[in-house]
């Protein structure tokens, strides 16, 4: 994950001179969890950039004003120093396929143009991540968003063993 995403975007100029792309976009998708909301945040750490969190949930009661949200979290991305991570958890709440359009009321269907309006094209001021445990239910214009697609399966036996005894080591029991 460090060479795939954070190193590109750390070394952007460079990865640019070489005629390389950055990775803009990432899906992570997986069972409830697995830990994608925590490798979000990772990103956003390895990769220095300023950090938002929406929920595809928040947007429906939004209304109208998802829209002018959603288009003011790009206007902070552009004038961001560092650039921007957007990550939004829950993504098909709000990020679903369109030609199910009967399932997604107005107002979610013009916050989902307003994210597609302000993706496309060439993004160097802002990377999109996106969680789901449903991804085939994303629009297909959602999913073009994406350079990269990282599965997470839930941990099994030996490697939740593992979690648990680094966090006794860390947060619990003083060595």
């Amino acid at each position: 994950m460090e060479l795939s995403i954070c190193k590109p975007i750390l070394m952007a100029d460079r990865f640019a001179e070489l005629g390389l792309d950055t990775p803009a976009g990432v899906l992570l998708f997986g069972p409830p969890g697995c830990g994608k909301t925590l490798l979000a945040k990772k990103l956003a750490q390895c990769t220095g950039m300023d950090y938002a969190i929406m929920s595809g949930g928040d947007v429906g009661p939004l209304g109208a004003d998802g829209v002018t949200q959603i288009h003011n979290i790009f206007r902070w991305a552009k004038t961001s120093r560092k650039g921007v991570l957007l990550f939004i958890d829950e993504a098909e709440a709000f990020l679903g396929n369109r030609k199910q359009s009967s399932k997604i009321s107005e107002h979610t269907h013009n916050a989902l143009n307003a994210l597609l309006f302000n993706t496309g094209g060439e993004r160097r001021d802002f990377m999109l991540i996106l969680s789901t445990n449903r991804p085939q239910d994303l629009d297909a214009a959602v999913l073009d968003r994406c350079d990269e697609f990282i599965s997470l399966p839930l941990p099994d036996a030996e490697c939740r063993e593992k979690l648990l005894a680094q966090y006794f080591r860390t947060f619990v029991v003083d060595e």
